[in-house]
């Protein structure tokens, strides 16, 4: 959170996205606590398979809205 509050004084209009596995993107971030979570800190998400190298999702916060 510190990074984030960092860019957007630096450069407010930047992106700041967390690039996740897609492995710990389903075992993790789909359970419904962690979720929320995302939705409610505004996390931008990106989930990437690590073996085929290749994003799988992106996903920006707005898009996410409660």
């Amino acid at each position: 959170m510190n990074y984030v509050r960092g860019l957007r004084k630096v450069d407010p209009e930047r992106a700041l996205f967390l690039a996740v596995p897609e492995g710990a993107y389903i075992s993790f971030f789909t359970k419904t606590d962690v979720s929320d979570a995302v939705k409610e800190f505004s996390l931008n998400l990106l989930v990437y398979n690590d073996y085929k190298q290749i994003i799988v999702n992106w996903s920006k916060a707005e898009d996410n809205e409660i």
